[in-house]
């Protein structure tokens, strides 16, 4: 979440992406309620349905949307408490569907602690979710950072390591954290352990971390805002106020080597304040959106040949 900056409108015009990359308008936010919108998952059961979160001050609740941002209902996560959601992540496990709410964003980076949500994926039956439908967390991870409260909009899910990955969004460049994913004994309160920085995203290659101010976004918009893993495991993209840095990686190396490289940008279409981004459940498409309604909705086709 960003706050102070109520004019922000940034990105290309479409005519300037480069070859291979394809980006279509699917449609708009159609659910009035989704104004802030501030994480993006697919669904491991029907291609067409995507789920989303609104960000701090609002309700502990579960949008789903279909592929051309229809409403498709919600549904609310009982026992949670949105302090301040920041992102989703969908994954599969021992064939069951999950899905990661990220109560993790800390514009003061005064937070003592940060919630992670694990909840079964509701099954949606026709077009919608029936009305009254609540869900409660299979599991939840609080956890501290190691080394200072820090910033985060932006997690994914390491399904080969089960691990999760956390990108702090107010350093520069921005730091990778990692927690384990089913955390079955140890502390109530777990440390998130830093691994890497992020140096490959634009303007994080000055020497050392440091905080910075919402200010600084109107001159600089390489803040992390979402990440997200493809289902097999080999692509992840994180996403910034202008641009989505693609990191790959070959069988068998770690993600932590891979984050540390250099990525291939992909600049994102003029949005007001773009928060929310996910692959599609083939890990063909990217989908993003933006806070401040109505958002569009944006699925993007790249060419994996610009990545190799």
């Amino acid at each position: 979440m960003m706050t102070g900056c109520s004019s922000l409108s940034i990105g290309p015009i479409l005519s300037e992406l480069p070859d291979g990359v394809h980006i279509n308008h699917l449609g708009d936010l159609e659910n009035k309620a989704i104004s802030e919108a501030s994480g993006l998952a697919a669904s491991n059961l029907r291609s067409d349905i995507l789920w989303i979160i609104n960000d701090s001050g609002n309700e502990p609740l579960l949008h789903a949307i279909g592929s051309d941002g229809s409403d498709r209902g919600f549904v609310r996560v009982d026992g949670a408490e949105n302090i301040d959601w920041e992102d989703l992540a969908s994954f599969m496990y021992n064939g069951t569907p999950y899905i990661l709410i990220a109560d993790v964003g800390d514009n003061r980076e005064h937070r003592e602690t940060g919630t992670i949500y694990i909840v079964k994926e509701p099954r949606i039956q026709g077009v919608r979710l029936r009305k009254g439908l609540s869900v409660s967390p299979e599991w939840k991870i609080n956890f501290r950072y190691e080394d200072a409260p820090r910033d985060c909009e932006a997690v994914g899910v390491d399904m080969e390591n089960l691990r999760i990955f956390l990108v702090t969004k107010r350093t520069i460049p921005p730091m990778l954290y990692q927690l384990p994913l089913f955390p079955l004994h140890g502390p109530s309160v777990l440390t998130a352990k830093k691994v890497t920085e992020l140096t490959g995203i634009a303007g994080s290659n000055t020497a050392g971390a440091r905080s910075y101010t919402l200010l600084d976004y109107i001159h600089y918009q390489s803040a992390p805002t979402a990440l997200d893993i493809e289902p097999d495991g080999f692509m992840a993209a994180i996403l910034t106020y202008n641009a989505i840095y693609l990191f790959s990686r070959i069988p068998g190396e770690d993600w932590i080597r891979s984050f540390s490289g250099r990525p291939v940008v992909v600049p994102i279409p003029r949005l007001y304040q773009a928060e929310a981004l996910c692959f599609g459940m083939k890990g063909d498409r990217l989908f993003i959106t933006s806070e401040k309604g109505p958002a569009p909705l944006y699925g993007i086709d790249i060419d994996r040949n610009i990545i190799q």
